[in-house]
């Protein structure tokens, strides 16, 4: 998995940060350590450590161990009761105990109480530890966020659970090794001696659990943290190495499988994690409001075409109950219940699985999403894994299960609300370019609503990069022969729209024909028959449809706020 270079920099540079906190830590408190340590050697010859000791890295937690037992040889050994006289004096045994000691003022000097801020000292730096833990989570997180926004989770639910568990168990392991480092830490603080080892250690195995935790919260949620994840090895490997050359496993905790395995585990499974992540998308905006990180497409996916009508068993997870309620060309659509909250919903799938309907996919996504308006279906959510598919409202029939004709002004409700969701797409530099009957849901209230935007583009995109296809019945001049009437523009939906209207009204096709031939010829040659030619009583609609059917854009309604205009004026003088 590729990681991203501000990233990796952010780690790099936190990092060398934190341990350069932790040395001048050490350099500050071990100087003040080794001074006791030189005057008690001075006073008390007989308690100097064992110089004979290899100096090794196991020397650093034996040497903790031992400045605590030699505080207890300051102690006397308590008098045997059936030895002392009643009236006598106790007194320690002088063998036990320096000379200089027997004085009880210098023995309350020495041997007092830790002082207050000796205590508080080492609660700010446990504190401390677990804040600067927590700053470098932040940190990469934020760092990641982007790069993160291009992976998703390719797997199974069961997969995704099986790591998050792996990941839990990895933190509370983390937790249970933190507790004695921690212990030995405090005590090195308070005593000045060998405070590098053991924060070192403290504060990695800190990091490893609150980082074990935050990837199994994602992996349960399907989020991703890449930086994190990407890091996780290096403190893993850091720990490893610090234990095993620097020091000998902790006491207490010093099981010869159970350490390294512990290690061993940080380091690779997020290998294993990374091995089950694709460049994806992430969720785009549902139902109810809840948003995460920005659809990013970097690649595209193979899979092989679908065949029948069944349901992609890999959407099992979230939707029950799928009902095939439409098939086109390119795509199913199924109505179906989502098992988070039991809301009936359509779900578009796609029947080929390549690299160009990936492209293509996203490509209507990223066009639809952005539209919002009562006569545009409204997009839920979509992504490219574990399949491509869309979610959007379920609305009801299209019009092309209408019985044709309809009544006149039924047909001019219905074109302007077709009409009025053009001109919120046209407003935001978006064309339709596939307006038909199946493109135009009807919901139970008589609203209609445009669907599919699969051939959408931005009017200012003057490249065609892939192969279009379009419903030939309803399509326009310039998307048969774009080198006589040109590119497709607004005016496109103007002429399409026109088709829908002359089929409401008549219940026929202006250009009708016998195979793909015989209709594009008709499309570009010929003059359609008016309405009123089709029935008397429709002339009154005669110069909107027949404007709106003009083979030379430039002869059309240049905009739909005009074809509106003119609607307004036919509502008037006739219903």
């Amino acid at each position: 998995m590729k990681i991203h270079k501000r990233g990796a920099a952010v780690w790099i540079l936190v990092l060398l940060t934190l341990f350069c906190s932790v040395c001048g830590s050490a350099a500050g408190d071990g100087s003040a350590g080794a001074s006791n340590e030189t005057v008690q050697s001075d006073q008390y010859p007989h308690l100097r450590p064992d110089t004979s000791l290899k100096e090794d890295g196991s020397s650093v937690i034996r040497s903790v161990l031992q400045s605590l037992t030699q505080r207890s040889l300051y102690l006397p050994d308590p008098p045997v009761l059936d030895t002392i006289d009643a009236n006598a004096t106790i007194t320690p045994f002088p063998d036990r105990m320096p000379e200089r000691m027997n004085n009880e003022t210098e023995r309350d000097r020495s041997f007092g109480p830790i002082p207050a801020l000796e205590i508080t000292g080492a609660y700010v730096i446990f504190l401390l530890t677990f804040g600067l833990s927590a700053l470098l989570l932040i940190l990469l997180s934020r760092a990641g966020r982007r790069i993160s926004a291009g992976y998703v989770l390719d797997r199974p639910r069961s997969v995704s659970i099986a790591l998050a568990v792996g990941y839990l168990i990895l933190g509370l392991t983390a937790g249970f090794f933190s507790i004695p480092v921690l212990s030995l830490f405090s005590a090195s603080v308070l005593m000045g001696n060998q405070i590098w080892a053991t924060g070192a250690a403290a504060f990695l195995l800190v990091y490893l659990l609150l980082a074990s935790l935050l990837l199994s919260y994602a992996v349960f949620n399907r989020k991703s943290f890449v930086l994190v994840q990407a890091a996780h090895p290096i403190p893993a490997i850091a720990l490893l190495v610090t234990l095993w050359i620097v020091t000998e496993p902790l006491s207490g905790v010093n099981s010869p499988v159970l350490l390294p395995g512990f290690m061993i585990a940080s380091a690779l499974l997020p290998g294993i994690h990374g091995y089950c992540m694709r460049r994806g998308t992430a969720p785009v905006p549902n139902a109810s409001g809840s948003s995460s990180a920005p659809t990013m497409v970097s690649g595209g996916i193979s899979a092989p075409v679908r065949t029948g009508n069944g349901f992609p068993p890999e959407l099992d997870d979230r939707y029950m109950d799928a009902e095939l309620v439409g098939r086109g060309g390119m795509a199913l659509v199924f109505r179906a219940q989502r098992r988070t909250d039991g809301a009936t919903v359509a779900v578009k799938v796609p029947t080929r699985y390549d690299e160009m309907t990936g492209h293509c996919f996203m490509k209507e996504m990223q066009i639809w999403k952005g539209l919002s308006h009562k006569n545009i279906v409204e997009v839920y959510a979509y992504n490219i894994l574990p399949v491509p598919y869309v979610e959007m409202e379920y609305v009801g029939p299209s019009l092309a299960d209408m019985k044709k004709p309809i009544q006149p002004d039924e047909a001019v409700r219905i074109i302007r609300g077709v009409a009025e969701g053009l001109a919120c797409a046209h407003a935001a530099g978006l064309i339709h370019r596939d307006i038909k009957p199946g493109n135009i849901l009807i919901a139970p209230d008589g609203t209609p609503r445009i669907t599919d935007w699969g051939l959408g583009k931005e009017v200012a995109d003057r490249k065609e990069t892939r192969f279009i296809a379009f419903s030939l019945d309803y399509a326009a001049p310039e998307q048969i022969s774009p080198r006589t009437y040109g590119r497709g523009d607004a005016r496109t939906d103007i002429f399409q729209l026109g088709v829908v209207f002359y089929e409401l009204l008549t219940g026929r096709l202006p250009f009708a024909g016998e195979g793909v031939g015989e209709v594009s010829v008709g499309i570009l040659t010929a003059e359609p028959v008016p309405p009123s030619g089709v029935t008397e009583t429709l002339s009154v609609f005669d110069v909107i449809v027949l404007k709106c059917l003009e083979k030379d854009p430039e002869r059309r309604y240049q905009s739909i706020e005009e074809l509106l205009l003119d609607l307004d004026d036919v509502e008037d003088r006739s219903f």
